[in-house]
């Protein structure tokens, strides 16, 4: 299982299908953002768009609505589509659902020109690099619940495997990975040691805070002690008694 993953991630970066690159436009397009398991989904969806009659039946400034049928079918679907802004709108809600558009769709974008997906139609779960946007910002560690250990092994783990796969590829890049990662243990060493020593102040008893730099010093006479607050008896104002 793990094994047919590699394979497949390894088809995605090293080739796309090989039909559409004599074709062009919206497929070209598709083969080169979405993995192959997806790009088959896809082409079979711009495939069967192909025979759909396609008829124009509404048309206000950049909003156009179309009628889409095929002959085997008497099932008609209505799709929007907005020439300015690139959006569009099948009442099949095949992108709503699955997050890839549908026959209908595709087949106003053809009749429209439109030779490339929309950025905002292209599902990022099903695109080659998906798993490089798995590793999280550091802004996500700010969040109130603490990450368990294993999830930051975890994602650490993500980032580092693809420090590894840069440098590796020569040894300038390995040369500089590894003079990082000495800089970085020394910094994370640097750093625990800190964390350790403010655990240990905070452990201390009352009685070991005698011989705290700070609180001796006080009691040597080289700073002033101030004198502790006062609290007013119960029934004494801030009136002065008359005499």
């Amino acid at each position: 299982m793990r094994q047919d993953e590699i394979n497949e991630d390894f088809r995605c970066k090293n080739g796309a299908p090989g039909k559409v690159h004599k074709h062009g436009g919206i497929l070209s397009h598709a083969a080169k953002v979405y993995t192959l398991a997806l790009f088959g989904m896809f082409e079979e969806e711009f495939n069967s768009g192909m025979g759909l009659n396609c008829v124009e039946t509404n048309h206000c400034e950049d909003n156009f609505t179309y009628s889409l049928s095929s002959g085997e079918s008497r099932r008609i679907h209505i799709v929007h589509f907005n020439q300015a802004e690139l959006s569009i709108c099948c009442d099949c809600k095949l992108f709503e659902t699955l997050g890839l558009l549908c026959c209908d769709a595709l087949r106003v974008f053809l009749v429209n020109n439109v030779n490339h997906i929309p950025d905002k139609y292209i599902s990022s779960r099903w695109t080659k690099d998906a798993k490089k946007r798995l590793c999280c910002s550091v802004d996500s560690f700010k969040s109130k619940e603490k990450s368990t250990h294993v999830l930051r092994m975890s994602n650490l783990s993500l980032l580092w495997y693809k420090c590894c796969d840069k440098a590796a590829l020569t040894d300038h890049g390995t040369k500089i990975a590894m003079d990082s990662l000495s800089e970085l243990l020394c910094k994370l060493e640097r750093s625990s040691a800190d964390t350790n020593k403010v655990e240990d102040i905070g452990k201390k008893c009352p009685q070991d805070l005698i011989h705290d730099d700070d609180v001796q010093s006080c009691l040597d006479g080289k700073r002033p002690i101030l004198d502790p607050p006062h609290v007013r008896k119960k029934g004494i104002t801030n009136f002065r008694i008359k005499s």
